[in-house]
């Protein structure tokens, strides 16, 4: 049998030019021995911005559609959802992490991974690298979203980056960076906070009142700055509404999902003029396709998707009735207004419930080594 690892780099580098436009070839590429793997991170950045996929948690006590055993070793299993091809892959955690570990969020393509100790790290499942960050000073486990102030899918876990989060019953904003012996507390008036984002250099954050305030990073320490107030209230007196920050083509969006107490009814989507410090509301998307969610939202164009369709909103959300978790996961046309839910091969996704292990979330693979 013929040595796989001996192949000649040209040769390696030609079959990677081949491989196509999805994370799953270069993992599955880079796993092979070392020296492939040393040309799959050579060559990660020919693949363009990924489509999310859904990452959902399958409880170890119930029977899903996906997986219809109950699992002897009584971890949490993963399913991910990709929309290019509608197929659903499972994933399971290190057996040392499964084991003692919650999974709190996602950004990007890290889990938010936290023990009952406060013990906390950020995990790539797809690549197992890890990234250590501080447990002092906030409890990891009440952190309702986190951010990074670069990409880890285009940068060394070496190179400095800041992690930004909202934490806490009140809904307040702390950050560390790796090294960190301590997160550090942000004061400001306008907590509590529902959302977060890094964007076009900086830290954004949008307070239960629709303010989108900006991160200011200038001084001794670090400050708070109201760009915008939305007035407080809900789309009618029958309906309930939530927001999320989304940066899309160089513009910062406001989106807001329209529901009752259990179900996705619409939305409505303003961009945020800056310079007249007002939100102008956006009819059309055009070949834009927003992802939105608790946890973490972006935007990629529909031409970088062979599925997704553009002037969409797909949406990841969840309501609790004790206890159990409920996922409300579809997309929204923004033309005419339908709301279709996802498909998984030729079914309707139907993730059922979870018993608490963690809600469904939009992640965007990287092959990050």
């Amino acid at each position: 049998m013929g040595d796989w690892s001996r192949l000649p780099k040209k040769l390696l580098e030609m079959i990677a030019a081949e491989l196509e436009d999805c994370i799953v070839d270069y993992i599955q590429f880079g796993a092979v021995c070392s020296s492939w793997r040393s040309i799959a991170v050579e060559k990660r950045h020919q693949i363009n911005s990924q489509t999310p996929w859904l990452l959902f948690p399958i409880s170890p006590i119930e029977k899903t559609h996906y997986d219809s055993y109950t699992r002897p070793d009584k971890k949490t299993r993963y399913g991910l959802l990709n929309l290019s091809n509608e197929k659903v892959y499972f994933l399971d955690l290190p057996k040392e992490i499964s084991n003692t570990h919650f999974c709190i969020g996602a950004y990007q393509s890290w889990l938010l991974m936290s023990d009952e100790d406060n013990m906390s790290f950020l995990l790539n499942p797809f690549t197992g690298s890890q990234v250590q960050i501080p447990w002092k000073k906030i409890a990891v486990l009440s952190v309702s979203k986190f951010v990074f102030s670069s990409s880890l899918a285009t940068h060394t876990m070496e190179e400095d980056f800041t992690v930004m989060a909202i934490h806490g019953s009140k809904k307040k904003l702390a950050f560390c960076k790796p090294g960190d012996e301590n997160w550090t507390r942000i004061e400001g008036d306008n907590d509590p906070y529902v959302d977060l984002m890094y964007y076009e250099g900086q830290f954004y954050a949008l307070d239960q009142n629709g303010g989108v305030i900006v991160v200011c990073f200038g001084g001794p320490s670090p400050s708070t700055k109201l760009i915008k107030i939305q007035e407080a209230g809900s789309s009618s007196r029958y309906h309930l509404d939530y927001n999320y920050l989304v940066g899309s083509c160089g513009k910062l969006l406001l989106v807001k999902r329209i529901y009752n107490m259990d179900q996705t009814i619409g939305f409505k989507v303003f961009e945020l003029d800056t310079s007249n410090r007002e939100l102008v509301e956006v009819s059309q998307l055009g070949d834009r396709v927003l992802f939105v969610g608790d946890n973490f939202s972006t935007s990629i164009l529909s031409l970088n998707s062979s599925k997704c369709r553009g002037n969409c909103i797909y949406f990841a959300d969840y309501y609790k009735k004790f206890p159990l978790v409920f996922h409300d996961i579809a997309a929204f046309d923004l033309c005419d207004t339908s709301i279709e839910h996802l498909r998984y091969g030729r079914g309707v996704l139907d993730i059922g419930t979870s018993f608490l292990q963690g809600e469904a979330v939009w992640v965007t693979p990287s092959p990050c080594f």
